[in-house]
């Protein structure tokens, strides 16, 4: 099946995202509540009112308990829901209790009659961490999966491959690979709530990557259970998409009240450190001496939830996702721990981290171990000439100083950087710095802004060669686009053997990834790229919006957004 799912943002390994379902269009990342039927704490038709696009609920609960109701109806007339809905298979209660009453064939089927808009086959998750009782687990769920591909075929459902193997990466890995030869659209990674409810994050940071290195990318990844807003920041910035969890209503069932760093003990609060509009309403003694108390407490729970995922798409929109997880890092031990493991991950953060951003906070030793400072020493490694010191990078040229990331990194204590005179030289940094090749001459015009002294546009003549974004130091090509395309091999993205699609591109059009036939394996979101037909003919150039993995994968999207045409 087809997933029909696109990015529209990125920062990190995170990204924001559009996915179509046959109920309406759920934007990534973002949790599904839990509904059980038997047990509604909030109604479903209520949910949109703090967030939700989306919720999830178990068939085996609909299947044991309410099978003929929810096949006559619907599954979105029975829970008086018009949003997507989701379905998890009964693997859930398969975990607690050891067995259940239904096989996978009749679970599939069943989540087809009453019309899911995603269902799950029956996987085999595990709580155990023992390795043997692991490989039970992934064996079975590969079979099961392999088995569903006849009942799911032609379906409309997004249905889900679930990824097994918890701490054990080989057993992850091998998992992993059969899932993704399979036909699936989503695939969750299961078997880690056991992990989650003892705060042991840092090793999900290692299974997020295991399991997302080796998936399609076009494929969303839902963490399973993983609904206490703590960690949602560290699993979007290593790529999950999806999450689910019945917390919020568990968690007000017991009394707890959750924030986004931990959750508290009603019973323990003077006072509430929430804006949102219970919180704003009513005062913890109130809350707990309310017939509602519940209630109160579940709503609470969903505010937090969703602001938690608004906060992070911000983070997302504005390329400050990293400082945002240092902020939440220092907010509890454990999530300390998970950081330490996230900072090894850059070389997997680095071919999905866009090139330039808004700004670099220097804020702790974190920092450092930022990708974009290795990423900033290879870039200048061609570059000679005089060089000055500027913590975290070492010595850079002077030249590029208004590069990103030089100029936009903040430090508690910076001496300012002067900056060096707008000829030619620079001209040829900076070029350097940004493609590897110089791509100006000696005679070449530079037009200056008059307000910041920043070089604005380079000229040959009546010809506009480039410009220059101003908050980075960007080299925007124009008629650059050809010298580069002379200069060097790199930077290309080939698309697909179409008169068609070579017009659209030769329009201005953005290029779609459905249409690009391969691209430069080096190439980072952001940068600007050539794109070029099968003889290599220049066509246009643009900034770059996916990975070269994600072109291959994606069918759809946009791939390069179009600046400059080939006239």
């Amino acid at each position: 099946m087809e997933p029909s799912f696109e990015i529209i943002d990125r920062d990190l390994a995170g990204r924001i995202g559009r996915l179509k379902t046959g109920h309406g269009t759920i934007e990534t990342p973002t949790i599904l509540p839990v509904i059980n039927p038997n047990r509604l704490v909030i109604a479903p038709n209520e949910l949109k009112n703090y967030g939700a696009e989306a919720l999830i609920t178990n068939s085996y609960i609909l299947w044991k308990d309410y099978r003929q109701e929810a096949i006559d109806s619907g599954v979105h007339n029975f829970l008086d829901y018009n949003g997507p809905v989701m379905t998890d298979s009964g693997a859930f209660q398969l975990m607690q209790y050891g067995d259940i009453d239904v096989s996978n064939k009749d679970i599939i089927k069943f989540q087809d009659k009453i019309g899911v808009d995603i269902g799950v086959i029956l996987d085999i998750p595990v709580s155990s961490q023992e390795k043997r009782d692991m490989r039970k687990g992934v064996l079975e769920t590969i079979k099961r999966a392999k088995e569903a591909q006849k009942y799911i075929k032609n379906s409309d459902i997004l249905w889900s491959g679930p990824i097994q193997g918890g701490v054990h990466l080989d057993l992850l890995k091998k998992s992993a690979k059969e899932m993704a030869r399979l036909d699936f659209a989503i695939h969750p990674i299961g078997s880690v709530v056991p992990l989650l409810v003892k705060y042991r994050f840092a090793e999900h940071v290692e299974i997020i990557r295991t399991a997302k290195e080796i998936l399609p990318s076009n494929r969303p990844v839902h963490l399973f259970g993983a609904g206490h807003p703590m960690f949602f920041a560290f699993a979007v910035a290593m790529g999950v998409d999806l999450f689910d969890s019945a917390a919020y209503s568990l968690y007000a069932q017991e009394g707890r009240y959750i924030t986004q760093t931990g959750t508290e003990q009603l019973d323990e609060l003077d006072y509430f450190p929430c804006s949102c509009p219970i919180c704003s309403k009513y005062a913890p003694k109130s809350v707990r001496e309310s017939p509602n108390r519940t209630r109160l407490l579940a709503e609470h729970n969903l505010y937090v939830t969703f602001e938690e995922i608004r906060t992070i798409k911000q983070a997302i929109k504005e390329k400050t996702l990293w400082e945002l997880l240092e902020l939440r890092a220092r907010s509890h031990p454990y999530l300390l721990e998970c950081m330490n493991h996230f900072v090894r991950q850059r070389d997997y953060i680095a071919k999905q981290d866009p090139i330039t951003k808004k700004h670099f906070f220097y804020l702790s030793e974190f920092s450092k171990q930022r990708s974009e400072i290795d990423r900033a020493k290879e870039m200048v490694r061609k570059i000679k000439g005089k060089r000055l010191e500027l913590k975290p990078f070492g010595k850079i040229p002077a030249t590029v100083t208004e590069c990103y990331p030089f100029s936009q990194t903040i430090l508690p204590e910076r001496a300012m950087i002067s900056r060096t005179k707008n000829n030619y030289e620079k001209l040829r940094d900076v070029s350097l710095y940004w493609f590897g090749v110089n791509i100006f001459d000696e005679g070449m015009r530079i037009d200056v802004s008059r307000r910041t002294q920043k070089i604005r546009a380079v000229w040959d003549k009546d010809r506009l060669i480039a410009t220059f974004r101003a908050q980075d130091f960007m080299i925007l090509l124009h008629e650059g686009s050809r010298l580069l395309h002379k200069k060097t091999k790199r930077f290309r993205v080939q698309i697909v053997d179409d008169k068609g699609v070579e017009k659209f591109a030769r329009e201005g059009k953005s290029v779609f990834a459905k249409f690009v036939r391969k691209a430069d394996e080096r190439l980072i979101p952001g940068q600007q790229v050539l794109v070029v037909n099968k003889k290599d003919q220049l066509l246009a150039s643009g900034d770059l919006v996916l990975t070269p993995k994600e072109m291959k994968e994606f069918k759809r999207g946009v791939a390069v957004r179009i600046r400059w045409v080939n006239q």
